[in-house]
């Protein structure tokens, strides 16, 4: 009998090659949230006062909203075992995510293009990998 993790699992599946494959480049970038709505861009600007002090608790409100890897991530969590293991699981994507997101912003700054593209490159890669290995989980759950 196949249960409902075994299908969060294969939606968790599905948003991680999603955006595995948007980072190579083979499909288009899922638009949630503000990206998605016209002159978001500069009301986020407007509303932040345009310095970084002014910006940090805007920041730290909209980490609260989800992006499609931490959607990913939940509904993965979803599938896990027990609410213990959900909520395992949860933490350490935010142990995993953390320092990245801290450091991505200094990091960007000083890689060339040419290695930027390559770091993109090797995390679709790895995204779409991590999907792969959720898919064959599923098969062998049926």
């Amino acid at each position: 009998m196949v249960g409902i993790s075994t299908y969060l699992t294969l939606a968790s599946a599905i948003f991680l090659a999603w955006f595995g494959l948007a980072l190579l480049g083979l499909v288009r970038e899922p638009k949630f949230g503000a990206t998605s709505i016209p002159g978001a861009g500069p009301l986020m600007r407007r509303v932040s006062g345009g310095t970084v002090a002014a910006a940090l608790p805007l920041g730290l409100a909209l980490g609260l909203l989800p992006c499609g890897l931490s959607v990913a991530a939940f509904t993965r969590a979803l599938g896990a075992t027990t609410a213990l293991d959900g909520a395992g699981l949860v933490a350490a994507f935010w142990a995993g995510t953390l320092p990245a997101m801290l450091s991505a912003g200094l990091l960007v700054a000083r890689i060339s293009p040419t290695r930027r593209r390559a770091a993109q490159l090797l995390a679709g890669t790895l995204l779409v990998g991590m999907a792969a290995l959720h898919v064959t989980r599923v098969v062998s759950a049926l």
